[in-house]
């Protein structure tokens, strides 16, 4: 991996204090989805931080996978349309044992409202952020190799692609907020709504890294105007950003200027600077969808080795995720 050495790891600047901005998620709901691993644990453990230091309402799901139920003659479709009719009374054992679980988790039993679903875990985790109308989806991230993939097991990643509000993605390395966050930025709106988000879980005093990531290109003599006027543009893009994220006070906001594939190099500065968390701004077109394989999102969802939020775009972001971005 390379850097810009005139930008990387300076401050752009630490926000006066009259540019505090409101804790986005001060009041509003957040959606746990939980089940029992090690990772959704960690979800646990960040959902307590948000909600003790940020002001966040949590509420818990766990989902019972309807495919796993051997029952003759009911489909998926029918075991899920017949709990959404029972609704929470059907579950009330299941949802002592998930309060008494997170109690043990957490150290303390926590008033958080808790629901018990059965249907297909990311369908689920999906309808339900819309139902109790989240502005923030907390679940578990794991390492996901080619039997994984296989046998469709990629549950966090179709709620990434599914979700309407941003997705904080949880490994079972991080226990609270996070100090360091890498955003990968294009200085699109799509990564202003990111680097957004996360101020919005970022720890106090802590560190916002703004990544560009460009192609690997030389300017030699012939061309050097360009490489100048490259070098201008981003300068002045990292600047506006600044301007326009108006970071807490005691928040240190830093660009850096990453060269070659966005996602390995993204992954490498969160290594390198011990970033807990890597949040980006995802793109969709209206007929094709940019979730292919290969895609920046998609990579570090399935690489698993680094925590991750992802923010929707602003088109499919419900009202009560568009505010807090």
């Amino acid at each position: 991996m390379r850097t810009r050495d005139d930008v990387s790891y300076t401050p752009i600047a630490t926000a006066a204090p009259e540019a505090r901005t409101a804790r986005s998620l001060d009041g509003r709901t957040i959606l746990l989805a939980t089940n029992g691993t090690a990772e959704a644990r960690a979800a646990a453990r960040v959902a307590l931080a948000l909600a003790g230091q940020r002001g966040a309402r949590p509420e818990v799901l766990r989902t019972f996978d309807a495919n796993t139920l051997a029952i003759p003659g009911a489909s998926t479709a029918i075991l899920s349309l017949a709990d959404d009719l029972l609704g929470d009374a059907a579950h009330a054992a299941q949802e002592r044992e998930l309060r008494f679980g997170l109690a043990a988790q957490l150290g303390e039993i926590p008033s958080w409202p808790v629901h018990v679903r059965v249907g297909t875990p990311a369908g689920s985790i999906v309808r339900e952020a819309e139902k109790v109308n989240a502005s923030m989806i907390l679940v578990g991230l794991r390492r996901h190799g080619f039997v994984d993939r296989a046998l469709r097991d990629e549950t966090t990643l179709r709620v990434v692609r599914a979700a309407r509000v941003p997705v904080l993605a949880v490994t079972p390395a991080m226990s609270g907020l996070p100090r360091t966050i890498v955003v990968g930025v294009d200085f699109s709106r799509a990564s202003l709504r990111a680097a957004r988000a996360a101020l919005s879980v970022l720890g106090d005093s802590g560190t916002l890294l703004l990544a560009y990531a460009r192609a690997d290109v030389h300017y030699d003599e012939a061309n050097e105007g360009a490489g100048v006027i490259e070098t201008q543009g981003v300068a002045a893009s990292f600047e506006r950003m600044r301007a326009d994220l108006a970071a807490p006070a005691g928040v240190d906001v830093a660009p850096v200027v990453l060269i070659g594939d966005p996602a390995r190099e993204l992954r490498a500065l969160a290594e390198r600077t011990g970033a807990q968390l890597i949040a980006v701004g995802s793109h969709r077109h209206e007929l094709i969808e940019r979730w292919l394989i290969g895609s920046v999102t998609s990579d570090l969802v399935r690489d698993g080795r680094v925590s991750l939020l992802v923010v929707p775009p602003a088109t499919t972001i419900s009202s009560s995720g568009d505010a807090p971005m």
